[in-house]
């Protein structure tokens, strides 16, 4: 029971997933495989799941430290390594909305963070 955060995958000790590893597809440049795996993304579409919404474009360019349009050369090589209709499902942000966070009640002023009053923080 240490404090120790998540550990960070190591190269050849990955738990399998589902999905194609962005290391098997012959095109797609080591280096960022091995970039993106650090941040926990190992498949296509996974990959493609991030890059589906501007937002997500423009956190994965800041975080590989790549442009835009080297970002949009990784994606179309990810997308040709799937099945089409699975390069659709994945490219396209979900319309489902998912709550974030604990989920706490009580009455206001009582929740930590919230402002009790109509306070300005």
């Amino acid at each position: 029971m240490g404090g120790k955060g998540p550990a960070h995958p190591s190269e050849g000790q990955e738990e399998p997933r589902r999905g194609t590893p962005l290391r098997s597809i012959p095109d797609f440049p080591p280096e960022r495989a091995r970039q993106l795996a650090a941040l926990w993304i190992t498949t296509a579409e996974e990959f493609l799941s991030m890059a589906s919404t501007p937002r997500g474009q423009a956190g994965l360019s800041d975080l590989l430290e790549i442009s835009p349009e080297e970002l949009e050369a990784l994606v179309r090589i990810a997308r040709a390594s799937l099945p089409e209709d699975v390069a659709k499902a994945f490219s396209q942000p979900s319309s489902r909305r998912f709550p974030l966070g604990a989920i706490l009640s009580g009455p206001p002023g009582d929740v930590p963070g919230e402002a009790s009053g109509g306070e300005d923080l």
